[in-house]
């Protein structure tokens, strides 16, 4: 299933494509990861990074997301699964919602298939930065 719309820097892509490597496993535990993430690089366009626009949603990106259901807001740094527990709010890119946000960009309006069922999410803003750990989180509040 193709998204519409998505977009996909060519450093993401190459990072996807060296986590699909990783994940493939003999017994199949992370078949399901390994599907979603290879439908997402056979429906993105790949940009240049340097073209790529910056509220474009890239991993080590800030982004502040409000669930358009309920009103609740959260931010998040979008992270490599090695990385999640050692960034403040890391949302790792394995995690569904981490890859639901991938390629999105500010002001853009999804829904979210989670546990809890189909939600309406938007991306508020974004923050690009080069590395997880230098992204300073000083969104601008709602």
């Amino acid at each position: 299933m193709r998204r519409s719309g998505c977009r996909l820097t060519r450093a993401d892509v190459e990072h996807l494509r060296r986590l699909v490597r990783t994940l493939q496993h003999p017994e199949g535990c992370w078949d399901r990861a390994v599907r979603e993430i290879e439908t997402l690089l056979a429906g993105a366009e790949v940009i240049d990074d340097r073209s790529a626009a910056g509220d474009l949603v890239t991993i080590n990106s800030a982004l502040r997301l409000r669930n358009l259901d309920c009103g609740a807001e959260a931010t998040y740094v979008l992270v490599d699964p090695s990385e999640a527990g050692h960034v403040e709010n890391g949302l790792s890119i394995l995690f569904p919602l981490g890859l639901a946000v991938l390629g999105r960009r500010a002001g853009e309006i999804y829904l979210y298939r989670g546990l809890s069922g189909p939600t309406r999410v938007k991306v508020e803003q974004v923050e690009r930065c080069a590395t997880p750990g230098n992204c300073c989180l000083a969104l601008a509040p709602a």
